[in-house]
């Protein structure tokens, strides 16, 4: 077998036939364009993205450049929303077994094609407080971020930002953490991913958490969200890595794993 194969058929046989309890907060088809569907935060601060930035970070909003990279996410976006919805889940973490494979990168991109889907709301919030990234990939300098929330300096619809780009809202953080996985499961943090829930139930909302084998931290938030999308590097990330990851998982319901860094895209061919 190559080198990831071992490791994705033992995650792929580990949580074969695993299903999440049925949630109130399901991914749903429906018009999210309709009025008054977001509650209470319809009049959102509003950031401006700066396509220059995102195409050096080879983000594909807005860059015919990797316009066969953004097929290959629209797939990753339709077999994930499939998967979602079979199991009435609304949240999904992304993270890696290492840094480097490319998971804010993952977020991003599978953030913005959610978004494109006309009946889909998407939330992408950082909860990587150990380096945080999200605001740097995407030109963003915000006036309110997460740490200001869990502070008490402000409520939590003054954390969550409206884009450019229809349907897609933004949670910044810029502030490093020490003890990042003990914000993670304090009172706070628990009341800002329930008024994420609450607000917009039929929303899909998508944390962008630091590697596994980094630090604790999707471990401690797990049990706050449905589901975990592990990204791994072609060529980088071991096989060993991937296995030791899926084993601290193992209580978790893991949604798929990513090849990223593929050298199989076809440039911005169709086919």
């Amino acid at each position: 077998m190559g080198k990831l194969e071992t490791a994705l058929r033992r995650a792929k046989e580990l949580h074969a036939g695993k299903r999440g309890s049925r949630r109130e907060s399901p991914i749903a088809e429906t018009d999210a364009d309709q009025p008054g569907s977001a509650g209470i935060w319809q009049n959102l601060a509003r950031v401006e993205l700066d396509t220059d930035t995102m195409a050096r970070h080879r983000l594909t909003e807005g860059s015919k450049q990797y316009f066969g990279a953004a097929m290959a996410y629209n797939m990753l976006r339709t077999r994930l929303i499939k998967r979602m919805r079979d199991n009435a889940w609304s949240s999904v973490i992304v993270t890696s077994p290492n840094p480097g494979a490319g998971k804010t990168v993952t977020a991003l991109n599978l953030a913005f094609s959610l978004a494109r889907e006309q009946s889909q709301r998407t939330y992408l919030i950082d909860l990587d407080f150990r380096v945080p990234s999200l605001h740097t990939y995407v030109g963003v300098t915000p006036t309110r971020d997460i740490t200001s929330y869990l502070d008490g300096e402000c409520s939590a619809s003054e954390v969550v930002s409206a884009s450019a780009i229809d349907r897609l809202y933004f949670g910044f953080n810029t502030v490093q953490h020490e003890y990042s996985a003990e914000l993670l499961t304090s009172r706070r943090m628990r009341e800002f991913v329930g008024a994420l829930k609450d607000n917009d139930p039929n929303a899909a909302i998508i944390y962008d958490a630091p590697p596994v084998l980094a630090a604790d931290d999707v471990l401690a938030f797990g049990p706050l969200a449905d589901a975990v999308l592990l990204v791994v590097a072609e060529g980088e990330t071991s096989r060993d890595d991937l296995a030791k990851a899926v084993d601290l998982l193992s209580d978790v319901n893991i949604l798929g794993i990513v090849l990223n860094k593929s050298r199989g895209i076809v440039g911005d061919s169709y086919y």
